[in-house]
C-alpha cells in the first residue's frame, strides 16, 4: 500500500460551471496555495502538470465524460484517470482498432456489457504512461470483463500500473497508479451546489 491514499474527485458539471476552477480548486486545497500561485502546464504529450509552485510534489489525472469531471490527485506514482458513463450504447468496431489479440477475443467472450470498463482501464493506464492515445493502445492490452474490478494488473516490457474502477451512479470511472503496490482510493464526490462531501467507495 501507498502511504498516502490517491484522492478521486468527481464533480458535477452543470450549466454555469467552469471545469476550470473546478480543477483549480481541488489542486489549491491539495496543495495549499492561493489561486496566483498556482500555474498548470502540459507536457509536449499534452500531461498535464503543476508547473508552480516550484517543487510541489503533487500527480494529477484529468478526465471527463457528459456531466462529469473526474480529477485523480496524488504524491507521488504517476496516475491516470478516465471516466464513461456506464450503459451508453456503443460501437464494437469503433474500438476493435484499439485492441490487442488477446482483446479482441475477450470481446467475442463477453460481449458489449464489459467494453466500457474495458475502455476508461486503458485511458487511464495510457494517461498514467503519460502519453494518452499518442502511444499505440494495442501494446497496453487490459482484462475485459463485466464486473468492476479492484487492482488489476496491466504491464508492458516490465512497466507495471494497478488499475481501480468505481461506479458512481451511471459512471464508471477507473484510475491507474505507476507501480506494482496496491494503492488506497479516496472517493470525494462534489454535488454542483454544496460543499465536498466525502465518500469512500472501497476500502
Amino acid at each position: 500500500m501507498s502511504d498516502r491514499p490517491v484522492e478521486l474527485h468527481l464533480l458535477r458539471t452543470g450549466s454555469g460551471h467552469s471545469k476550470n476552477s473546478l480543477v483549480r480548486s481541488v489542486l489549491r486545497e491539495h496543495i495549499g496555495c492561493a489561486d496566483n500561485e498556482l500555474t498548470l502546464l502540459r507536457t509536449t504529450a499534452g500531461r498535464p502538470y503543476v508547473g508552480r509552485p516550484t517543487g510541489a510534489r503533487i500527480e494529477f489525472s484529468l478526465s471527463h465524460c457528459t456531466g462529469l469531471l473526474a480529477v485523480a490527485v496524488g504524491n507521488s506514482r504517476r496516475l491516470g484517470v478516465d471516466a464513461e458513463i456506464l450503459h451508453r450504447r456503443v460501437n464494437p468496431e469503433a474500438f476493435s482498432r484499439f485492441m490487442s489479440e488477446k482483446e479482441r477475443a475477450d470481446l467475442q467472450r463477453y460481449g458489449l456489457d464489459g467494453i466500457v470498463g474495458w475502455w476508461v482501464r486503458k485511458e487511464a493506464v495510457l494517461k498514467a504512461v503519460g502519453v494518452g492515445l499518442r502511444a499505440d493502445p494495442r501494446h497496453w492490452p487490459v482484462p475485459l470483463g463485466t464486473a468492476r474490478s479492484r487492482h488489476t494488473t496491466v504491464s508492458r516490457t516490465g512497466v507495471v500500473h494497478r488499475v481501480h474502477d468505481v461506479d458512481v451512479e451511471h459512471y464508471r470511472v477507473a484510475v491507474a497508479c505507476a507501480g506494482d503496490r496496491n494503492f488506497f482510493l479516496d472517493t470525494r464526490i462534489h454535488p454542483a451546489t454544496t460543499r465536498p462531501c466525502r465518500l469512500n467507495l472501497d476500502t
